[in-house]
């Protein structure tokens, strides 16, 4: 699988969800600079974050038949925090799909 894979296949039709499922999140404007969480002019609060985890730890499973955790102590990496952009959370997805081996 590679990076433009994981936002084909999971990102984008997560965020599909998401509009469709949680209240206060809309976005229709997809680009791979939106900040999710962590930032000011964030898409997410901390409470949107946690539905919007699920729904991505979910739509990786329906892609790749395998579960991943998200919400491990790499989320907390300053350097490359995963939900600064679509970018990063990309990557993010990537190493942890790999990383199953």
């Amino acid at each position: 699988m590679q990076k433009s894979d994981v936002l084909d296949k999971i990102i984008y039709p997560t965020i599909k969800k998401a509009n469709a499922t949680m209240p206060n999140f809309f976005l229709d404007k997809i680009d791979e600079n939106i900040v999710f969480y962590g930032k000011p002019n964030a898409i997410l609060d901390s409470l949107n974050l946690v539905s919007f985890v699920f729904l991505l730890e979910e739509e990786v499973e329906i892609v790749i038949n395998k579960k991943i955790t998200i919400t491990t102590q790499d989320v907390l990496d300053t350097e490359n925090p995963p939900f600064a952009s679509l970018s990063h959370l990309a990557d993010f997805i990537l190493r942890k799909i790999n990383s199953l081996g």
